[in-house]
């Protein structure tokens, strides 16, 4: 069960570091932006127009679960290894969709993996899918871990702000008593 609670965020997590790998991979073998251009359009890639609003959007859904799940190293593991995976497949799917929509034949996909430049390109491409998910997984331990900490200090400050207006002999001016306190509901009407 804990694992379902988790498929939202590797989902979103692995959508932004999918188009972000795919966006790298593209630039990186195609260095000059005309050139660059010119192959996004033969492919098919005019979707990657979307990217700031699909990016964002999984962004904010991935930093969401992030901040609400636990961190420990087996949990680290195992998001990396589900976004690799996710996101090697989602890639290699979405560069055979991309070139059948756009009327390549399957011979021609075999064809340009076969050529020098389609095998460079599907080769980085499967790197900056791997380096993007340990990439993302890292960045969203690094942000969980810094909204736990402003939530504590948070929590701290108004404990603190609350016991300098409580009188001296007041038991709830302790933090901790301010904090194991039970909370109250409103009176009963009778």
């Amino acid at each position: 069960m804990r694992h379902l609670r988790s498929l939202p965020g590797i989902i979103s997590s692995s959508i932004v570091g999918l188009l972000v790998g795919h966006q790298l991979a593209y630039a990186f073998v195609f260095r000059d932006p005309r050139v660059l251009a010119h192959a996004l359009a033969d492919t098919g890639h005019t979707w990657l127009a979307l990217l700031p609003i699909l990016g964002g959007l999984a962004l904010a859904i991935s930093l969401v679960q992030t901040i609400n799940t636990r961190d420990d190293s087996s949990s680290f593991r195992h998001r990396a290894a589900a976004l690799i995976v996710v996101q090697l497949v989602a890639y290699v799917a979405i560069e055979i969709v991309e070139r059948l929509a756009h009327g390549a034949l399957p011979s021609d996909l075999f064809a340009e993996i076969a050529s020098r430049q389609g095998a460079l390109l599907f080769f980085v491409g499967l790197l900056m899918q791997v380096a993007t998910a340990l990439g993302v997984v890292l960045l969203s331990r690094g942000i969980a871990s810094a909204a736990r900490y402003l939530l504590r200090a948070a929590r701290l400050a108004v404990c603190q702000r609350v016991e300098r207006l409580l009188p001296a002999s007041d038991p709830r001016r302790s933090v901790r008593a301010l904090l194991l306190q039970p909370v109250r509901g409103p009176p009963l009407l009778a």
